[in-house]
């Protein structure tokens, strides 16, 4: 009677160690997942940040280039797009409001230029939530 006692505790062992061997694995493999997709929206928003601010950069250009430029462009780019749009208030003040998206991610930066002649010179340059 004694063999059959000991075979079941065996087996039970097993069942309970199997058990938690799976349950160490599914969570191990969840926490993998979550971090790679965090990695991943993190890389699209440095990507898209990097985007919006050569597309500010590029909307600088522009206005260094024609002074009395006031519009917008779009770019297609390899990691997503940017807009640009150049604000013409005065004769010395322009703002250019610029966008990057990468996949659904967004990033915006807004510069107010206060003197334009003989050099641009930005006031402020910040990334904002909404123009």
């Amino acid at each position: 009677m004694l063999k059959k006692s000991s075979g079941y505790i065996i087996l039970y062992s097993v069942l309970i160690l199997g058990s938690v061997a799976v349950a160490t694995v599914v969570s191990l493999s969840y926490f993998l997942i979550t971090e790679s997709r965090n990695t991943s929206l993190y890389t699209q928003s440095l990507q898209a940040r990097f985007l919006a601010d050569s597309c500010a950069e590029i909307g600088l250009l522009t206005v260094r280039n024609n002074l009395n430029f006031s519009g917008s462009n779009t770019l297609v780019l390899a990691p997503g797009t940017c807009t640009y749009v150049v604000i013409n208030s005065d004769a010395n003040l322009r703002e250019v409001q610029a966008t990057g998206t990468v996949g659904e991610t967004v990033r915006k930066v807004k510069i107010i230029v206060s003197q334009i002649n003989p050099q641009i010179q930005p006031a402020s340059w910040q990334e904002v939530t909404d123009f």
